[in-house]
């Protein structure tokens, strides 16, 4: 499976059906990444009866990585993860 990367200000975006995934940098600097910043990694559903988005997997947005590519990496496993449980 291709997923597409969408940069949104300064956090990097996929959506996958109804499920989001999102690396976003822990610090920023004038709207951007601040140099050496950490990055979480999360993923969301949005349930349209209820019109709420809620945590999607595993919940890992506190631990922090070392770039937006790891990131993304955690956010696409968390997604497979809760795709082959369900």
């Amino acid at each position: 499976m291709k997923i597409e990367w969408i940069k949104r200000d300064a956090q990097y975006i996929a959506e996958i059906g109804n499920v989001t995934l999102v690396a976003s940098p822990d610090r920023m600097n004038y709207d951007k990444p601040k140099r050496g910043t950490k990055w979480h990694a999360q993923c969301s559903i949005w349930d349209e009866k209820t019109r709420t988005m809620s945590r999607y997997g595993e919940d890992i947005y506190c631990k922090l990585f070392d770039s937006h590519i790891e990131a993304k990496e955690a956010a696409i496993s968390i997604f497979k993860e809760a795709q082959f449980s369900s």
